[in-house]
């Protein structure tokens, strides 16, 4: 199998079989959010139908200690006592039964804290200060009670050690601990000498190496700590075997904006390739504090960035590399000594799921375990389960480890938490199996782990381009910048089957926010939802321990198809369950395509302490289905892959799946599912169910407490009672209409019957009717709702209510009086709270019968009134009494008509929990009660009569604050002071306090648990509960010294209640500011430049010989003065180093300093590389400041002998200038700012193919004073030339690049960039040339020879070179016999334009020796800031002379300028000759030698030859000035002797004549050849190849 097939299986196998490719779509054109939308539409969200009593599971009495089971009340504890008193604060309570809620109702009325669940229903407690509950075990809801027996928090490994001097512990901490708590027990464990490694919010990691033999009994001891257990240590999960797995069938099919977008993972794993490009642009941070170092490198294995590339590469580096949620964004927590190349952490794991979950995170995916736990729930199980009980919307998923080989119980901790996903390995065959090495469930509790498996096997993804130790093949043909390193790498193992599952968790969590909505979709549902679509391997045989549910298949999941139809998906996870209560859902289903159930839930955690074999689960749900004939089918009751019949519901896993078989069952109609709470507290699930066929909707009228009520209990014969009926629809589905009928059974009349209106699901409705019976004796009345059954109801046997009673016969009646004595028919009353406890009531007896008779009178009952259902009645919060004010209850009463028939009385109701003369005082409790009083005779109790009337107690507000301990706390700067304040309601109802609290100072201060706010709502609370609420006041950290040691600020904290009908109850607490003993470093080096500290192993290039500062700046940010210490480690030793104090800049006197509050000094560390010091050696440097040995910093820094070339621009005129037409020059200062010399290679011009000087279209630059070394740290000037062409706007931007190449010792190729801005000015340029009458150039003719006398016409082309219009002045320098006369005198000209105007030459009738006539013209445009230029024109002219008397002077005339030409040329033509013999001396030295005798003359001749010949270069140099005057001289020959002359050599220069000119430069409008040299020669910096293609423009501008 090729690299980049066994890639592509990541894709291909994960989402197979791939059911979409087979379906019929209407419109095959329709884009893929079309079809997602489509898709997701298939996706529905359920209700239950109804909601019903269900039964609590039978109670397990054994308690499952860590060293055994047993029943305390009829077998002795296994545990040890180990001859150490039990705790004095902790306890152990066992109910009678498995509602968990009593355990809070126990926690508010007896005043305990709950630590944690053994059990369904044993828990561990914490008594709260000064509570004394020993009596406990007599209360009617508890079994059994004990204070804990120490022996209970030791593992058994560990009492069976004899000597624990050489092991590592985890000791648990109790959960109450807040913060500062956890610090102050870390505190006082280092300063009692224990070795502590960590601690975190949920644990401690304690060395027992080096502990004294004490040390254990004192964590036992200490009721903060309630378990240890052996510390673990973490492997990777990496075995060179197989797996592998797959999304393309998801983003192929139905949607492919599926990746990963809005989502944040947090990776827990080995560290990061920070720059590699498979994932630049999503990661987010690398997180350093719970590892043993701050090195995010992944140094070692790379095993963290594979697993990232897997999860999360984009693909950028190779496509076919791309991870499952390239989109997702991510946080790595990294583990991995960089040295030592372990996995450890520091804090618990709640704590880094905190962090990453407040980072925003709402996946962690962890593909490292325990060592040797398999099949354990330990500490770290706990920790993941406490943290998503708390924490619902976060995901965890965990490696099931890759001791599989071993059998079962392999599976490792902590992916045996019962929260987590648990990840097994998949094999890369096409007929894939699991992975021989992936680790085995079940937990040694049974539950069914792992959860899924996940192709693991050649897993081909990022590869770390730091990993020393990267193991596997390279797996695409990409590499990293080095050119060797590949940039990925094929892995197999359990580690690499984990991400696939996390990023199919993330596309999950994208596709339930953004195709259906849920804005914070729970982790339980993503369980569900993907274990609801995972394939079983190989035989039909799951759950089972090698791959728990089957393989994922993510397409299964979120698409799920039978037969090419595309089913239903119902979910649900909005609902909460309490025990004894069940949930049913229903629907109407097409059976043939089969039924799958899959119910997941969040279990609180189990206390680790518990027994291993010993259930886990502490909530237990049951799933049932009931199909359409009654069949029962319960959850994970499988035989061959499909649920059967007649198995047990399942008490220990919190994930139950149903699978119906198609080819099974073939019942139509309603299927039923069930959810039942068998037992715990109330639970929060989720439910995913996908079939064929629709939601039931259906009615079911059911009866309710008191459905049939009448307002005397006992009413009399022939006085008239309110009967009244009611009833609930406690389905979902309005009814119709109905027949509702209630029946006197006894005399078979009909005293209600009437048609009820529709009602609502979840409708109460009610009836009632006063009614006068007329027979006395016993009655019995019995409701039917919905005669007739014309409502189809889900249940039909619950439409039935009967009561009994006795109807009295006439002789006694009783009222009740006003204060005046008269009837009151209302019998309304009230009792004031705050000032009474009793209520007085007036009644009358009368007594109608014929003979004396002896009357009872007794109160009958007194209940109250029912809040959320006033057809409801209680008992009463409080406890009452009654009394009359008679000497007896039982009246001797006369005949009617006579006196002693009528007696008037008082009932005295006295509330005994009532105490107003307390402190604080006991209010009776707010609600409205019903008291029943009787009176009947005593021989015969049929006659008799009742009356009821309600007595309102009105709802007041008050409460008592009690301030844990002193209400003074000591915190020091940076840290929480932690305050408890208990709040208890005295009111007499339950109220909502409101608690907000304030410092003087503005500190911020966070009220309440988990609060964020200083101001905190508590939950209402029932009368007489106390809360203990947080307060925790921050210390600021230190700035400028405070604030200082010792200060104090108070804290104002305030109580309300949120009806605001009491004045707010305000206490103060003080906050003592405590040490903080702080300091900050900073390391730079002697440019002052910051080196991080140790974050990227910072390295610094050095030179053999050089001396090398380090200036450690150390910020004393604390309160007190520090006294630390330094210490320099460096590998190696010979280099030798001072250490100076810059405040004195005397060597450190020893290793000891100290930092005065609110300073900082500069310690300079001088280290000298040594001279032989070999290029490529380094030297590691740790330079480590200890304030203890637990307080300290480290900065790291590399010096190493490498070659560092780098070149720099310091400065230049930002922007350089260019205008159009013409070079301007920019300087451009740089500086070699690396460590070696640069023998520098510059690009010429812009012109040269392919050149360094990179310049847009249109646009020319060459360099010049271009230096041929720059030293290390030596600055140097180049001088850049810029022009434009005249199209380029004005004002535009470009920059401009300068590359160049320097040839380094090493013989490596330096290549440097330099970039400059450059802005476009305004420019003028005007260029001036004589061209032809029809506009052509004229080549050699700048040169005019006129008769005296004439004039000659001539045409110059004006052509506007820049690129802003402007105005030239035609105007040549004045002559008095030269006169020039031009058409125009100023013309106009446009940019870019060319303008030919017509001037004619004239000379004096003398005529005139030869002149130059230069055109002097100006040039304007009228822009500030502009430049405005105008190129040469010159006219070499000349007319013979004529003399007084009329004849032309030879000297002057241009026969004579020929002939002197003639002489020169044979003259050079000799001296050509004798130079061809010099060019035959043999040895450079006579050359040299010769050319110092040359005259001058021979110079010139030489150097005009050396053009010709290269290999002549006898010659060298610029010629100056005195030199060419000297061969002009000696090319004057004499001229011969006329008649009537003198001889030459008489020969005298007439004073009249002029001197002899200069020979003339060939005439010419271009230049051809290379320019002249200068006298002083080419100018610095340049070259001969720029001297020819730039030296006229050089010429030209110094000339002027």
């Amino acid at each position: 199998m090729t690299r980049k097939a066994t890639t592509l299986l990541l894709f291909l196998i994960l989402l197979l079989p791939i059911y979409s490719a087979g379906l019929v779509t209407e419109n095959e054109d329709e884009d893929d959010f079309g079809w997602a939308s489509k898709a997701s539409d298939k996706w529905h969200s359920s209700t239950p139908l109804t909601i019903q009593e269900t039964t609590l599971k039978s109670v397990n009495y054994l308690i499952p200690s860590p060293y055994g089971e047993f029943d305390p009340l009829f077998t002795e504890s296994p545990v040890p006592n180990l001859n150490l008193e039990n705790s004095k604060k902790i306890a152990l309570i066992q109910l009678e039964s498995n509602n968990g809620d009593l355990i809070f109702e126990l926690s508010d009325e007896l005043g305990f804290s709950i630590l944690d669940r053994i059990s369904t229903n044993v828990w561990m407690v914490k008594i709260l200060q000064n509570n004394e509950i020993n009596g406990i075990g007599n209360h009617l809801e508890v079994r059994w009670f004990t204070y804990l027996p120490l022996g209970w928090k030791l593992h058994p490994i560990l009492n069976s050690i004899e000597t624990l001097e050489s092991i590592t512990v985890l000791a648990v901490l109790s959960p109450d601990l807040g913060i500062n708590q956890v610090e102050l027990l870390h505190r006082e464990l280092i300063d009692s000498g224990v070795d502590v490694v960590s601690c975190g919010i949920t644990d401690c990691v304690i060395n027992l190496v080096n502990s004294l033999n004490n040390q254990l009994e004192q964590l036992l001891v200490d009721d903060r700590i309630v378990w240890i257990e052996p510390s673990i240590s973490y492997v990777l999960t990496n075995a060179q075997a197989g797996e592998q797995s797959g999304v393309q069938a998801v983003l192929s099919n139905w949607n492919s904006g599926l990746n990963g977008s809005g989502e944040t993972v947090s990776i827990v794993d080995t560290g990061l390739d920070m720059d590699h490009s498979d994932y630049t642009s999503q990661l987010i941070a690398v997180q350093n504090g719970f590892g043993l170092d701050n090195n995010p490198a992944d140094s070692i294995s790379g095993h963290g960035t594979h697993v990232t590339g897997t999860l999360l590469g984009d693909g950028s580096g190779e496509s076919e590399a791309m991870g499952i949620a390239p989109a997702a964004t991510l946080h790595m927590y990294q583990l991995e000594n960089n040295q030592q190349g372990v996995i450890a952490r520091i804090g618990s794991i709640y704590d880094l799921m905190q962090d990453a979950y407040d980072n925003g995170a709402r996946f962690q995916s962890t593909s490292w375990v325990s060592e040797n736990a398999g099949g354990q729930y330990n500490g770290d199980s706990q920790s993941v389960d406490k943290f998503l009980w708390n924490n619902r919307d976060f995901i965890a998923i965990y490696s099931a480890g890759n001791n599989g080989s071993g059998g079962l119980n392999t599976v490792a901790a902590p992916s045996t938490a019962k929260n987590a996903i648990s990840v097994g390995a998949s094999t890369d065959a096409i007929q894939a199996s699991v992975a021989t090495f992936s680790g085995q469930g079940p937990t040694f509790d049974g539950r069914i782990k792992p959860d899924l498996v996940a192709p693991g096997e050649n897993i081909c993804s990022s590869r770390a381009q730091e990993a020393t130790s990267s193991q596997g093949a390279d797996c695409t043909d990409a590499f990293h910048s080095d050119g060797t390193t590949p940039l990925h790498t094929s892995l197999s193992g359990a580690s690499q089957a984990t991400p696939v599952v996390s990023g199919a968790a993330v596309l999950t969590r994208q596709y339930l926010r953004e195709e259906l909505g849920i804005s914070s979709p729970g982790s339980d549902l993503i369980r569900a939802i993907l274990v609801h679509g995972a394939e079983d391997l190989g035989s039909k045989d799951v759950p089972n321990s090698l791959e728990g549910w089957g393989r994922l298949n993510l397409e299964n999941s979120l698409y799920p198809v039978h037969s090419n139809t595309q089913l239903d998906t119902w979910y649900d996870q909005s609902q909460s369950l309490n025990p004894g209560r069940m949930f049913v859902y229903a629907y109407e289903l097409d059976s043939s395509k089969g039924l799958e159930v899959t119910l997941a839930w969040n279990d609180e955690d189990v206390s680790s302490s518990s027994l291993q074999t010993s259930p886990k689960l502490l909530n237990d749900l049951d799933l049932v289905v009931i199909a359409p004939d009654g069949t029962t089918y319960l959850g994970n009751d499988f035989v061959n892959g499909v649920s059967t019949i007649g198995g047990t519901a399942d008490g220990l896993n919190n994930l139950e799946r149903i699978r119906i078989d198609p080819t099974v069952s073939s019942s139509t109609g309603v299927w039923q599912i069930q959810v039942h709470h068998r037992g715990g507290t109330s639970q929060e699930f989720s439910i995913v169910t996908t079939g064929s066929g629709q939601e039931e909707a259906a009615s079911d009228l059911s009866l309710i407490d008191d459905s049939l009520w009448i307002s005397e209990s006992t009413p009399m014969v022939n006085t008239g009672v309110l009967i009244r009926a009611s009833w609930v629809n406690q389905a979902n589905l309005i009814t119709g209409t109905y027949q509702v009928s209630v029946t006197d059974l006894t005399t078979g009349e009909l005293i209600i019957s009437e048609t009820r209106s529709p009602l609502d699901g979840g409708g109460i409705d009610s009836i009632q009717k006063t009614h006068t019976f007329t027979v006395t004796g016993n009655h019995d009345l019995q409701l039917i709702i919905d005669v007739g059954d014309a409502v189809n109801e889900l249940n039909e046997d619950n439409n039935i209510f009967n009561i009994s009673f006795i109807v009295a016969a006439e002789g006694v009646r009783l009222e009740m009086l006003n204060s005046d004595g008269s009837i009151d028919n209302l019998r309304e009353y009230s009792l004031d709270p705050f000032n009474e406890t009793n209520i007085d009531l007036n009644f009358r007896l009368e007594h109608q019968g014929t003979e004396t008779e002896n009357v009872q009178f007794s109160v009958l009952s007194i209940r109250a009134v029912d809040e959320a259902n006033p057809l409801y009645t209680l008992q009463t919060k409080d406890s009452w009494t009654s009394s009359i004010n008679l000497t007896d209850t039982v009246i001797s009463m006369n005949p009617d008509g006579f006196p002693g028939s009528i007696v008037d009385f008082t009932l005295n109701l006295n509330n005994i929990d009532a105490d107003l003369e307390s402190s604080p005082k006991y209010y009776a409790s707010a609600e409205t009660i019903i008291v029943e009083v009787v009176s009947s005779y005593v021989n015969n109790p049929l006659v008799t009569d009742s009356l009821k009337f309600t007595i309102v107690i009105e709802p007041i507000a008050d409460l008592e604050v009690i301030v844990a301990g002193t209400g003074i706390e000591v915190a020091s700067p940076g840290e929480w002071a932690k305050f408890s304040q208990g709040i208890r309601n005295t009111g007499n109802s339950p109220t909502t306090f409101q608690l907000s609290c304030i410092t003087q100072s503005n500190w911020e201060v966070k009220v309440g648990r988990n609060s964020m706010s200083n101001v905190y709502e508590l939950e209402r609370m029932d009368q007489g509960v106390e809360l203990s609420t947080e307060i925790l006041v921050r210390v600021p950290t230190v700035v400028e010294g405070l604030p200082s040691l010792g200060q104090t600020e108070e804290v104002y904290c305030t109580v309300i209640d949120t009806d605001e009908t009491i004045e707010g109850f305000e206490t103060t607490l003080i906050i003592t500011v405590g040490e903080q003993a702080t300091f900050e470093t900073t390391m730079f080096d002697s440019e002052g430049v910051n080196i991080e500290p140790a974050l990227y192993e910072p390295s610094l290039a050095v030179k053999p010989s050089e001396t090398v500062n380090l200036i450690l700046n150390v910020e004393n940010t604390g309160n007190v003065i520090l006294d630390l210490d330094l210490n320099l480690e460096r590998s190696e030793t010979d280099w030798n180093y001072n250490v100076y104090l810059s405040n004195n800049e005397n060597e450190l006197d020893g290793t000891s300093f100290s930092v005065p509050i609110d300073s900082n000094i500069d310690i300079i560390i001088e280290i000298l590389v040594p001279s032989n010091a070999i290029m490529g050696s380094f030297n590691n440097l740790e330079i480590k400041v200890e304030l203890t040995p637990f307080i300290y910093s480290l900065n790291t820094t590399k010096l190493i002998l490498e070659e560092m070339p780098e070149l720099s621009i310091i400065e230049y005129n930002n922007p350089c200038v260019a205008v159009a037409g013409k070079y301007t020059e920019c300087s451009i200062l740089l500086q070699n700012t690396g460590n070696v010399d640069l023998p520098m290679s510059w690009p010429e011009s812009s012109e040269v193919e392919n050149s360094g000087i990179i310049v847009p279209q249109g646009w020319y630059a060459f360099l010049s004073n271009t230096p041929g070394v720059i030293g290390a740290s030596e600055q140097k000037t180049i001088k850049l030339h810029i022009k434009t062409d005249s199209y380029v706007p004005v004002s535009t931007s470009e920059a401009i690049e300068i590359r160049s190449t320097s040839q380094l010792p090493s013989g490596d190729v330096f290549f440097s960039s330099l970039e400059l801005n450059v802005n476009v000015d305004s420019s003028t340029i005007i260029s001036l040339s004589l061209v032809t009458q029809e506009g052509e150039e004229l080549e050699d003719s700048a040169f005019f020879d006129l008769e005296a006398g004439s004039e000659k016409e001539f045409m110059i082309a004006i052509s506007n070179i820049g690129n802003s219009e402007g105005d030239l002045e035609i105007a040549f320098n004045e002559d008095q016999d030269w006169q020039i006369l031009c058409e125009d005198e100023i013309i106009s000209i446009q940019s870019g334009s060319q303008k030919t105007i017509s001037c004619n030459l004239l000379v004096s009738n003398n005529g005139a020796p030869l002149t130059e006539l230069s055109f002097v013209g100006l040039v304007s445009n009228g822009i500030e800031n502009s430049t405005a230029d105008v190129g040469d024109l010159i006219l070499r002219v000349s007319s013979p002379e004529i003399d007084p008397k009329g004849t032309t002077s030879f000297a002057s005339s241009l026969i004579y300028q020929l002939f002197l030409g003639s002489i020169v040329l044979l003259l050079l033509l000799f001296i050509g000759f004798r130079l061809r013999n010099v060019s035959n001396l043999e040895s450079e030295e006579s050359i040299q030698n010769l050319e110092h005798k040359l005259d001058p003359m021979e110079r010139l001749d030489r150097l005009m030859n050396k053009g010709n010949d290269d290999t002549d270069d006898a010659i060298s140099g610029g010629v100056d000035k005195s030199e060419i005057e000297a061969a002009l001289n000696q090319s004057k020959l004499s001229l011969p002797t006329l008649p009537g002359m003198p001889s030459n050599s008489n020969l005298q220069t007439p004073p009249q004549l002029p001197t002899m000119p200069s020979l003339p430069k060939p005439p010419s409008a271009k230049v051809f050849g290379p320019p002249p040299i200068p006298p002083e020669g080419i100018p610095p910096g340049w070259t001969m190849e720029q001297w020819i293609h730039y030296g006229h423009q050089w010429l030209k501008e110094n000339r002027k």
